[in-house]
């Protein structure tokens, strides 16, 4: 049994009133009777999200950082050195502790006095809420005998401090600290409803929906039921727990964190607007995307190892992995419950060559950037249209520039120079192409970016008379521009893995 004096004040949070103790004991009394309820870094990812969806959640602290509790106590065993950082504790097992006013010959003091008991099961009875390296370190040290200062949150009423908010504030105190990383950060924050998961705003549920998509798809261990059951790909490999790394769900490929396919469920699905009203559960979303993928695994006719999607290394491709789940998201808004063998028949995916290492270029710097964008756009809008865009023969060629379009549209302006939206006329362009175009007597030039085709990632346009000059840009040209003279613009369109047409055509609006 451990006694000691705690001075005792109250918060009153509008709801109850919070008791606290503020006292100190020896590091080495603290840490005998103190726990943390903490994952390890051996922990499953496919436990973590099981208990990330059972609120109040279990284990939801972090490891001990070994090499942090050691600085701690090398730090403090030099002389001259003291801790003088209170620790925050709750209480798990609250019979093992009691408060009892503290009495001088029948007079208050104003002083409580704290006991606390290990019980027949051994099991320390605090919780640490933060503190553990400090407690941990210094009771390893010679000083181990000096006191900690501690706030304590105890209540003899048990509705005062329920178990979940031990977790809770540990949540609030250190989901901030550079210490916790941020993906225990996030499904900690989920867990509690903090931050950008507020329940009572319409973004806090679109977010705790697309963490939920990302708990079901690493923990359900099959979708369907009876002989339509499929086991899950996904089973254990969603990375929750920051200590272990991601495991692929088929072949090399489809590796993700819970942190990326809850961004992709909140930007694809959750934000947008259903065909049908409403949207799916989380959990049908999960298993959406574990059928989507097995059929997609079913569908290509290169080996998977040799694939964007499931290869090895050299051959896997990390923004065609990416945008294969977002295409998945987008099309739920249409149908909620796709063919997805179906959709894959019709986009001819046994039809393409997915090795994209012999003319991929590069995907680094700005062509990766541009190399994300034309793989999102292009799946999402093959997947949801269950067809290879604008007419070419496979996806992989569309990829790199087939059939790619840019759209002109020239106009007449009146006396003041104010464009009319009579006589216009659109002057389709396929880059790399040369072309001279006549507007006849139409001045005012704009680019229709709506009509652009989805496989070109960026288009850069300059005056190739004057290459310093900022009137025929792009991005004037969205915006639209006024001739006053013939040009010759150097227009060139950058497409997946660096591959890019450039020509020089010329403008002409007399």
């Amino acid at each position: 049994m451990t006694t000691c004096d705690v001075i005792r004040f109250e918060i009153n949070d509008g709801l109850r009133k919070r008791p606290l103790y503020l006292g100190h004991l020896p590091a080495k009394d603290l840490d005998r009777l103190c726990r943390v309820p903490s994952f390890s870094a051996t922990t499953g990812q496919e436990e973590i999200a099981g208990n990330v969806l059972q609120p109040p959640i279990r284990d939801w602290q972090r490891p001990l950082i070994p090499a942090k509790s050691d600085r701690i106590m090398k730090r403090y065993e030099r002389d001259g050195e003291f801790m003088p950082n209170p620790v925050l504790l709750s209480v798990g097992n609250p019979d093992s502790v009691k408060v009892e006013a503290k009495m001088i010959d029948g007079n208050a003091t104003g002083l409580f006095s704290l006991v606390i008991q290990i019980g027949d099961d051994d099991e320390q009875p605090l919780l640490i809420l933060d503190g553990q390296h400090r407690i941990n370190g210094l009771a390893r040290g010679s000083k181990k005998s000096n006191p900690i200062p501690f706030v304590l949150l105890f209540s003899e009423k048990k509705d005062v401090y329920p178990p979940q908010d031990s977790a809770k504030i540990f949540a609030e105190v250190s989901t901030e600290s550079t210490g916790l990383k941020e993906l225990h950060r996030e499904w900690m924050q989920y867990a509690f409803e903090l931050d950008s998961y507020d329940p009572i705003t319409q973004s806090g549920e679109e977010n705790r929906k697309s963490m939920e998509v990302a708990a079901f798809l690493c923990h359900e261990r099959q979708f369907g039921k009876g002989t339509a059951a499929v086991n899950n790909p996904f089973l254990d490999a969603i990375q929750f727990n920051p200590e272990m790394p991601s495991k692929p769900a088929i072949g090399n490929g489809l590796t993700f964190n819970a942190t990326q396919i809850k961004g992709f469920a909140l930007d694809e699905y959750y934000r947008g607007s259903p065909a049908g009203g409403t949207h799916l559960d989380p959990k049908q979303v999960a298993e959406q995307l574990a059928l989507a993928s097995l059929a997609l695994q079913n569908s290509l006719g290169t080996p998977l190892d040799e694939s964007v999607f499931f290869g090895k290394t050299g051959k896997f491709q990390q923004y065609m992995e990416h945008a294969f789940v977002r295409s998945v998201l987008a099309k739920l808004l249409d149908d909620p419950k796709p063919h997805w063998p179906a959709i894959f028949a019709s986009m001819g995916m046994a039809l393409n060559i997915w090795d994209f290492s012999p003319w991929v270029k590069t995907t680094g710097g700005n062509d990766g950037n541009t190399s994300r964008k034309v793989a999102r756009e292009v799946m999402i809008e093959s997947v949801k249209g269950a067809a290879v865009p604008h007419g070419s023969s496979t996806l992989v060629e569309y990829l790199q520039g087939d059939n790619a379009r840019i759209t002109f549209v020239a106009s007449y302006v009146n006396s003041k120079g104010r464009k009319l939206s009579k006589g216009s006329k659109v002057f389709p362009y396929t880059p790399g192409s040369v072309r001279t175009l006549s507007l006849d007597g139409r001045v005012h030039l704009k680019i229709d970016d709506r009509q652009t085709t989805s496989n070109i990632g960026k288009i850069d346009i300059f005056d190739d008379d004057a290459k310093r000059s900022k009137d025929f840009t792009f991005g004037t040209l969205k915006r639209g521009v006024t001739l006053d003279r013939q040009v010759r613009l150097n227009v060139e369109a950058r497409y997946y893995g660096g591959i890019s047409d450039a020509k020089v055509i010329t403008i002409d609006p007399s």
